[in-house]
């Protein structure tokens, strides 16, 4: 996913990496903790993106590309 993310130019992927741990192989990726909303809470809150048109196209950008890394 990160790959492909970093192909198409989207950037939606946090920096992603293969890693060894305890002899077997896995990924490492980089987080952000303490972030200021979820998405889940802002669906429940009712809080508005602040640009609809802006907020659709993302989120239909996300769509496609969750399916194609399915």
């Amino acid at each position: 996913a990160y790959k492909l993310d970093r192909l198409l130019g989207l950037n939606m992927v946090p920096v992603t990496v293969e890693r060894r741990f305890r002899n077997q192989l896995g990924s490492s990726t980089w987080w952000v903790d303490d972030v200021l909303m979820t998405e889940l809470t802002r669906y429940n809150k009712k809080v508005p993106p602040p640009d609809d048109d802006a907020w659709n196209k993302q989120i239909f950008i996300v769509r496609v590309f969750d399916s194609a890394i399915w």
